[in-house]
């Protein structure tokens, strides 16, 4: 244990001084991890996004996209991809827990062509080369109905495959071969077409998209003008319609002959105008023009110039901004690294002490550990004692319920003396307090239930005194009054256990019947108990008997005698005979079962078959009784006439 501690104080300190010199590396080297650990992380993201998309497509594909008829699929999905082990761990990861159509999707890694055979859809990823020849893919695929993707393979459509994965702007997404798809028999939804790709196309309208925004970011003070320009030539163009208008408004309201006079007016101006006149003004026109597009290119490069130049400034205003910021960092740095050193000397100094303080402390936990050793020593010692002496007294628990269920009658017996029977039996312990006893002497048959007093060893052993004395009285000395049976099981009791000598005061219930075969269709049943009732059938109406208000052993002041009640009973009836430890059954709340709960059971089931009369009985008790637990031993027969 010392040893141990010392190693710790000494791995202590080691680890503190190799993390004081993991702060001392140049920054230049920090810089560098951060700088790696951020490309790692977005390469890794970049990564995860891809293998997402592509498993976003793949399960649109198998949902989507009807199989030619006579095409079984059968309960799962299996997608086969050809390419490099960590292109089939990621995908398999992210198709394995979805589902297409409602079925569980199957990753396989295709590593020879013949592996083809049995797929839904096939994946052809870009590493796939270096392990199955594209056009071995083809041949194996062929008249089979396996969806085919490509990925990013110059006319990999036109050689045949079905769809092929493109990422022209970033994001993952698919050409498709409709054509090729039909001939094979497939179909697919509208929504397969439209998410579709046509990269010409979408290349075309991208470069002219570019070409716009080229176009309006060359001159925006030139745009400005021309728009300026539009706006006032067109709100020229609005006053000259309004005064053609206030003209034609007025040469309406003109006489006709005054009409004419101005048209013959306008005509002679136009007429006194020379050709050569004309020509002139339209050099002057011209030459107007061009001076204006002079102008407008003169502004244009001006504009040009001025952009230059505010580029060249803002660049080196960049620049200056850049590097005014990386000397605050550093000078940053610089600081927390001083007070780092400052602090890590005092740190020092504060750990030197807290070892010292640790040292003593590692010697007092040694001595409180040595004592603990000692004690675990003499606890282990005792625990090992009480398991030879628990080991011991189970053996002999075990032996007794050997011996407690030779001395229970044969049930091979029973089931041959009556038409049916079940018993349910069911012991809290190992051994039983409650015991069953059956006997078939001339004329008479006999059957006991009882419920000795307590239960495990101590019910096992009065249990075994029980059916000694009923062996003795009903075999031995042929007593066959159900009554005088109980009396003398009550006197053998008491001289068996001494009990007038001694305060054992133990007993039990118990229920007796004594049957007489009448004729083929009628018995004769003699009922005596204590303290127990019985249920039994006659012609199908349920009676009960119930037993004398008296114990059998143990000395009490009881003047009364056990008496007999008789009554007929018919081929086919049933009797049931039980201990208290059914009805008394608690629940989680503490509520027993109870007699009513019995009476309902027994009309439920008296014409059920044996069988189903057991179960009916365990099951309530069960249900009933949840997660309490049993207080007492279970002894349910029942026989059938």
């Amino acid at each position: 244990m010392h040893k141990t501690l010392d190693n710790y104080k000494i791995k202590t300190q080691r680890n503190f001084y190799i993390l004081l010199n993991f702060i001392n590396l140049k920054f230049k080297s920090l810089l560098f991890v951060c700088l790696f650990f951020q490309i790692y992380s977005f390469s890794l993201a970049q990564t995860g996004r891809d293998y997402s998309q592509k498993t976003v497509n793949i399960i649109r594909f198998l949902t989507h996209v009807n199989y030619p008829l006579g095409t079984s699929i059968g309960d799962e999905f299996v997608v086969g991809i050809i390419g490099d082990e960590e292109v089939v761990r990621n995908m398999s990861i992210n198709l394995n827990i979805e589902k297409a159509r409602g079925k569980k999707i199957i990753v396989k890694n295709i590593e020879r062509a013949k592996e083809i055979q049995g797929l839904h859809l096939l994946y052809y990823t870009k590493s796939a080369s270096q392990k199955i020849l594209l056009g071995r893919v083809f041949g194996a695929i062929e008249g089979r109905p396996i969806i085919f993707i490509t990925e990013e393979g110059k006319d990999y459509l036109k050689k045949g495959s079905d769809f092929n994965f493109l990422s022209p702007k970033g994001t993952w997404r698919y050409e498709i071969n409709v054509a090729q798809l039909q001939s094979r028999g497939f179909s697919m939804s509208e929504e397969i077409k439209n998410k579709a790709i046509n990269v010409e196309e979408e290349l075309i309208a991208e470069e002219i998209r570019k070409k716009k925004e080229l176009i309006v970011k060359i001159n925006p003070q030139e745009e400005a003008r021309l728009k300026a320009e539009k706006e006032e030539a067109e709100r020229k163009i609005a006053e000259a319609e309004a005064e053609n208008r206030k003209l034609e408004e007025a040469i309406k309201r003109v006489n006709p002959v005054d009409k004419l006079r101005l048209l013959a007016k306008y005509d002679s101006l136009m007429k006194g105008m020379t050709e050569q006149e004309k020509i002139n003004e339209f050099i002057k026109l011209e030459a107007k023009a061009e001076a204006e597009r002079i102008s407008a290119q003169n502004a244009k490069d001006k504009a040009a110039r001025d952009r230059e130049i505010y580029s060249a400034n803002a660049q080196q205003r960049l620049t200056i901004t850049v590097s005014l910021i990386a000397f605050i960092f550093m000078g940053l740095i610089a600081s927390i690294f001083y007070i780092f050193s400052a602090r890590r000397k005092k740190v020092i100094e504060k750990l030197e002490i807290t070892q010292l303080a640790l040292s003593h402390k590692i010697e007092e936990i040694n001595d409180k550990n040595n004592q603990i050793e000692s004690q675990n020593t003499l606890l282990v010692s005792k625990t090992l004692a009480l398991e030879e002496s628990n080991k011991r007294t189970n053996d002999s628990i075990r032996y007794a319920y050997t011996i407690q269920q030779a001395m229970l009658p044969s049930l091979q017996k029973i089931e041959t003396s009556f038409t049916d029977y079940f018993l349910y039996y069911e012991p809290k312990d190992i051994v039983s307090g409650d015991f069953y006893w059956f006997s078939e002497i001339q004329d008479y048959k006999f059957v006991v239930v009882s419920d000795c007093t307590g239960h495990g060893v101590p019910g096992a052993f009065m249990s075994m005194v029980g059916i000694s004395l009923l062996n003795e009285i009903i075999n031995q000395k042929h007593i066959f009054d159900p009554a005088e049976i109980l009396e003398n099981l009550h006197q053998g009791i008491i001289q068996g256990l001494r009990q007038k000598e001694s305060d054992n005061r133990d007993g039990m219930d118990i229920s007796l019947i004594r049957i007489k075969k009448i004729n083929e269709q009628q018995s004769e049943l003699i009922f005596s108990a204590a303290k127990r009732p019985i249920y039994f059938t006659q012609k199908g109406v349920i009676r009960k008997m119930v037993g004398d208000n008296k114990y059998v052993g143990g000395i009490k002041k009881e003047t009364k005698s056990f008496t007999n009640q008789v009554s007929e009973i018919y081929k086919g009836d049933w009797i049931y005979l039980f201990s208290d430890g059914y009805v008394d059954m608690p629940n989680p709340t503490k509520v027993k079962l109870g007699t009513l709960r019995l009476e309902e059971l027994i009309t439920q089931m008296k014409s059920y078959p044996k069988d189903i009369q057991r179960n009916v009985l365990v099951e309530a008790l069960k249900s009933h009784q949840s997660t309490a637990e049993s207080r007492d031993d279970i002894t349910f027969l029942g026989i059938r006439i």
